[in-house]
């Protein structure tokens, strides 16, 4: 871990308006370059399950992990 990381609370409002943004347009790019981005089955279950001993400040049904993917098949022309 860095020691320059600093909790999430403490963070002024504005820098995570500016990584929410960030974090936006990154997924949009990746949208626009022909990844998918689907949610992976089970997610939240999975997190509840895992972290049931775990008292978190917000409901883990507000967080999200998503899978990112391209696929690079041949569709034209030679494989090779």
């Amino acid at each position: 871990r860095s020691p320059y990381l600093l909790p999430y609370s403490i963070i002024d409002d504005s820098i995570k308006k500016i990584n929410r943004d960030t974090a936006g347009e990154i997924v949009k790019t990746l949208l626009a370059v022909g990844y998918t981005i689907d949610a992976p089955t089970g997610d939240i279950e999975d997190l509840n399950r895992r972290n049931k001993d775990v008292k978190p400040t917000e409901p883990m049904s507000t967080y999200r992990t998503y899978r990112a993917e391209q696929t690079f098949a041949v569709t034209r022309g030679k494989w090779y």
